[in-house]
């Protein structure tokens, strides 16, 4: 992540003009504009220059056109300044191409150029581009050289905006070392030298004002305390950060303020905010460059995946983190590219030496020339500059030798540029290669059908490897085999086959058994012990073939659980390279998930064809409710009906639950109560009989509820009043009357407790009273549920001509309140506030979806459990609807976007975003007006205000 912000820091010192991404098109117009019109060759140099800076990260070869149209101008023009910093601007150019043998090859060119004609700030700014360079190459110490040459010369230029530049790459440089460093105490002291550089930066920047160049500084100080894990330190950056970023409006800056807030919320261990701010960064990337180009992005979400435990995503970042270090990271031949850059410089430098001194010798010599005077004095002069013609011969000869040995380094150098670039399309083409893998993950793991994700599976893999003989195995570890239900040789499908887990000839069974892949390339070479085909016939009768290379891949569920295997094989000896296993390996974890996801869904759809259809008349009344959806935006009015099938399933199931105990209560009792009634006709005289049928209505005219405890005590209170009465068995007699319900009262009965047939008098009561009691279960039971259809019924076949009619609120309301009981009843206290329901024309049915949405998130604001306040008064010619929660509150700087399409602070998955959007087209289609007000800790309370006349 530190060899990026390097980068991204010498980006900003060279494009610290350029105009942000809103303005740049309007800035190339005026840049343009201003070559055309200009009548000076030099300002047209410079003008070319800024044309290239401006299209340096979009369009590098864009810039590298209008810089060298300014380099061939300066040239032309013997214009060394302009020149030099053109020379310096390719070097930039190339490096954002990872062409470093070039960008090196511009920026020793540039600071020749710079240093022969003495100007100051272009040689600073030649170092600068030769530092980082060097730092990206992983030499630090010739990086660091290049940096104290730049900010000597900037402190005898006393230009402290460019001198805050310096300390900013010297700490970015520090902190990047820290990052790859293993040892704690090596990697501190790095972060803590990286923070003494920036707080020199920071200072400068902060007395001069210069507030975009401090959001630069902020974010590494940022991402230092970071790396030192000092998280609260680096979180009491990010709001300045964030309000610098947003002031300026520059994207850069504000990307690397969220990338480390994500940073910071991963190190914390709050991963759903830390995923959403990773996906946000990784969408906003996509949309500007269309690739990844930020490696500790890439890195952050590997991490943030292994943390979740979400394997597959992880390792997919990881490829991706993996290819961009690649570009990153310096390569051994561009660092033999620096080494020869270096000893140019050192010869350079010692030839200027030897020349400066020869010129003041000769001055010497020439002075005592003059002294001597006459004859002396010529033949001196003849000797010195024979001698000098010598030496110039010499230099000459010296010269040439040196360039014929500088154009075999260019050769070496073109050489190893040609195997940089052959690297980078190897990258790209691995890049491509995951991508692909992506599209194929994401087709066969849409589908739930096994012959619909072998197909596209087969296809893919034959367009990516050969894949003659093709097959997928699923491991029956019931029956101990490996069933092949679909395989393929040379396009024909084989008959269906299977494989025992006993035979262990078999290459099959041993990938599944010792669960490690199977490599083959020349199965001649092998023991001759294991198999592969046998007893193998294809669909058009032929035997199949046996093959000269294959590989196996078992398909894991989870570390220890086998699902399967996956096989290609060829008839060519030396068919596969690692480079097919890995694709292999790669499209096993998504043939798992797709393969498990088909049997998950033939597993449901087996349970599904065993549904009770004693819910036709609830399912009929979905129907009907389903009809409602075709008049409202589809999405949202799915999810509304979504909200309510759990809760209205519930309410319906409760009440039939009911009914069926309660009938089998009554089939039981009756059953009893027609064997033993006969009898207690027969054995109780008349008397005795009066007694049983009044016991039986007191018993039925006892309503009071009482708990298992007092139950208890009620019952050992019986048996103590009856047993001094000399009761036989008065404990079961006792167990009898409270079963009846009858806890008071009871001694008016006693002669029936001392009959000699006392316990079946009481059961054949007791049987009596529970099938009244069960009848009026069912009746309490019916009821709810006849309330719960009719509230959905209403809900579903209200009005849908697309016309007004008149109608009362409380109705709408009462309604959705009904279908929401299930909720309501779990924690939340609904408090009805209805002043006024006076008639008036509306559209009911849209209202409807208007107070579900309002209620459904109210809610969720609680968590189920609060207070629900629902009102409506008449305001003037308005009624006034409003719903008032005990939640959260929404915080101050959300509250303009609620009403946003899209916006929702719902996790990934659990909202669309449109609910209030769509409410308050409703409400504007009624001519009314929607609003809310919000207390963080307190509360919030939605209004909605509708025209009684409208």
């Amino acid at each position: 992540m530190k060899l990026v912000k390097l980068s991204i820091i010498i980006a900003f010192f060279l494009l610290s003009a350029m105009p942000t991404s809103a303005q740049n098109a309007q800035a190339l117009d005026s840049l343009n504009r201003l070559l055309s019109a200009s009548q000076s060759d030099t300002n047209q140099v410079k003008i070319l220059i800024d044309l290239g800076r401006a299209y340096i990260y979009s369009s590098s070869d864009t810039a590298i056109y209008y810089c060298q149209k300014a380099l061939a101008l300066a040239e032309k023009l013997q214009y060394t300044k302009g020149e030099s910093f053109a020379l310096s601007m390719i070097a930039f150019s190339e490096t954002e191409k990872s062409n470093y043998v070039s960008a090196l090859h511009y920026a020793q060119k540039s600071l020749k150029v710079a240093t022969q004609g003495n100007h100051l700030f272009e040689k600073a700014f030649a170092y600068l581009r030769l530092a980082s360079l060097s730092g990206t190459m992983g030499d630090i110490e010739e990086a660091l050289s290049f940096f104290k040459k730049a900010e000597e010369i900037f402190i005898r230029l006393k230009n402290e905006e460019r001198l805050a530049v310096v300390y900013n790459n010297i700490g970015s440089m520090y902190a990047g070392e820290a990052e790859f460093s293993k040892d704690k105490a090596v990697h501190d002291s790095l972060c803590l030298l990286s923070l003494s550089y920036y707080k020199k930066a920071e200072a400068i920047r902060r007395k001069n004002k210069e507030e975009l160049g401090l959001a630069t500084v902020l974010s590494n100080i940022v991402s230092t305390y970071i790396q030192l894990g000092q998280d609260s330190l680096a979180d009491s950056f990010l709001p300045e950060l964030e309000q610098l970023a947003t002031k300026f409006n520059s994207a850069r800056e504000k990307f690397n303020a969220k990338l480390d807030k994500a940073e910071i919320l991963l190190h914390k261990g709050e991963l759903l905010e830390a995923e959403k701010l990773a996906l946000t960064l990784l969408a906003e990337e996509k949309a500007v460059f269309n690739k990844p180009t930020s490696s500790g992005l890439y890195r952050l979400l590997n991490e943030l995946y292994a943390q979740k435990k979400d394997y597959e995503k992880a390792y997919q970042y990881r490829i991706i983190y993996q290819d961009l270090r690649e570009r990153e990271l310096y390569k051994p031949e561009a660092q033999k590219a620096m080494q020869a850059v270096r000893k140019n410089l050192e010869e350079e430098r010692r030839m200027a030496e030897k020349a400066e001194t020869e010129k003041e010798k000769q001055v010497q010599r020439l002075y005592w020339a003059i002294a001597g005077g006459g004859f002396l004095v010529v033949l001196l002069i003849l000797g010195i500059t024979y001698r000098n013609s010598l030496r110039q011969k010499q230099a000459n000869q010296l010269l040439q030798e040196k360039n014929e040995e500088i154009a075999q380094q260019s050769e070496e150098l073109y050489q190893i540029n040609e195997e940089v670039l052959a690297q980078r399309d190897s990258l790209q083409k691995s890049y491509e290669n995951v991508e692909l893998l992506n599209e194929i993950g994401k087709k066969i793991t849409s589908s739930l059908n096994f012959e619909v994700i072998f197909a596209q599976l087969y296809q893919s893999i034959n367009q990516l490897m050969d894949a003659t003989i093709f097959g997928i195995g699923i491991y029956k570890e019931n029956q101990q085999e490996i069933r092949y239900e679909l395989a393929m040789e040379r396009g024909v499908a084989y008959l269906p086959y299977s494989r025992s887990m006993q035979d262990k000839t078999q290459w099959a069974v041993q990938c599944i058994e010792q669960k490690k892949e199977i490599f083959i390339n020349d199965l001649d070479k092998e023991n001759g012990k294991t198999t592969v085909i046998n007893n193998v016939t294809l669909e058009d009768g032929t035997a199949a073939e046996e093959p000269q290379s294959l590989i196996y891949l078992p398909l894991m569920k989870n570390q220890d659980k086998v699902f399967g295997l996956i096989t290609v094989q060829s008839f060519q000896k030396n068919a596969y390279s690692d480079y097919h296993l890995n694709i292999l390996r790669n499209l096993a974890t998504y043939t798992t998930i797709a393969l498990e996801n088909a049997e998950s869904f033939n597993e449901i759809q087996l349970k599904n064809a065993e549904i009770n259809t004693q819910r036709e008349e609830i399912l009929t009344t979905l129907e009907n409710l389903q009809a409602t959806q075709d008049q409202l935006v589809q999405s949202e009015r799915l999810a509304v009906v979504g909200k309510l099938v759990a809760n209205v399933a519930h309410e319906i199931n409760t009440p039939l639950g009911a009914i069926r105990a309660s009938a089998g209560n009554i089939v039981t009792d009756l059953n009893q109560s027609i064997t033993e009634l006969p009898r207690i006709f027969e054995i109780l005289d008349e008397e005795k009989k009066n007694l049983f049928f009044a016991l039986v209505a007191k018993a039925l005219a006892n309503k009071q509820l009482v708990s298992s405890r007092e139950e208890r005590q009620i019952r050992r209170k019986q048996q103590d009043d009856l047993e001094p009465l000399g009761v036989a068995d008065a404990d079961e007699i006792a167990y009898d009357l409270t079963a009846m319900g009858l806890y008071e009262g009871y001694m008016d009965f006693l002669p029936l407790f001392r009959d000699k047939e006392a316990r079946l008098i009481l059961q054949t009561a007791y049987h009596l009273v529970n099938q009244q009691r069960s009848t009026e279960n069912i009746q309490v039971a019916v009821d709810r549920a006849s309330k719960v259809v009719f509230a959905l019924k209403t809900y579903a076949r209200q009005d849908h001509l697309g016309e007004k009619v008149q109608a009362t609120l409380k109705n709408g309301l009462e309604t959705v309140l009904t279908l929401y009981h299930n909720l309501l009843k779990q924690g939340v206290e609904v408090e009805r506030e209805y002043e006024a329901n006076p008639e008036f024309w509306c559209y009911p049915d849209e209202l409807a979806q208007v107070w579900t949405n309002l209620i459904h998130n109210a809610l969720q604001a609680m968590n189920h459990k609060g207070k629900l306040t629902v009102g409506m008064k008449q305001e003037n010619n308005n009624l006034i609807v409003s719903f008032a929660d005990t939640g959260k509150g929404i915080p101050d700087d959300i509250k303009p976007k609620i009403f946003e399409p899209f916006f929702t602070t719902k996790p990934v998955g659990e909202g669309s975003g449109l609910g209030l959007d769509i409410c308050q087209k409703i409400v504007k289609k009624h001519n009314g007006e929607m609003g809310f007000e919000s207390e963080v800790g307190r509360g919030t309370r939605f209004w909605v205000r509708l025209p009684i006349e409208g």
